[in-house]
């Protein structure tokens, strides 16, 4: 049997060094932190979509300006990331080049989703809409993506 001043004395070191290791794992956290946070690219963008091209909308909260032609340029650090114009037509739809000729035709295909399927650093030929029309010439695609949508739209 451990004597009670021996007892007292191993639960005190043990709560000692619990603290010393907190102390430890949140000093580093910290520290990490702030140089992870120092890492962090400046990110900068001439003629920003998300402020100059978009409108309010009463149910979906904004929406792409129709009919735009607004160039982009992003930069991270002052290093050019890219450099694009966006297009829209006159319902606000991001222009697919590949189907803007078919009106003629039976088929329809129409992407939905956010910055991805909008084609947020890439040219109007470059969007995977406009991929897809340019290997399927017998459907007109419809690009109805649109940054920072989701589900809820």
């Amino acid at each position: 049997m451990i004597p009670d001043q021996s007892r007292k004395y191993n639960i005190l070191i043990f709560l000692m060094s619990l603290l010393v290791c907190i102390g430890l794992i949140t000093a580093s956290d910290i520290i990490l932190g702030r140089i992870r946070d120092s890492r962090k690219p400046v990110v900068k963008r001439v003629q920003d979509i998300y402020k100059v091209g978009t409108e309010f909308d009463e149910n979906l909260g904004y929406r792409v300006r129709p009919n735009l032609a607004l160039p982009v340029t992003k930069y991270a650090n002052g290093e050019p990331v890219y450099a694009v114009v966006y297009h829209t037509d006159r319902f606000g739809r991001r222009v697919v080049p590949e189907s803007s000729n078919r009106n003629d035709a039976q088929k329809f295909i129409a992407f939905f989703g956010c910055s991805f399927t909008f084609g947020e650093g890439v040219q109007d030929e470059e969007t995977l809409p406009n991929l897809v029309a340019r290997e399927m010439p017998d459907y007109m695609v419809y690009n109805y993506g649109v940054f920072g949508y989701g589900p809820q739209h």
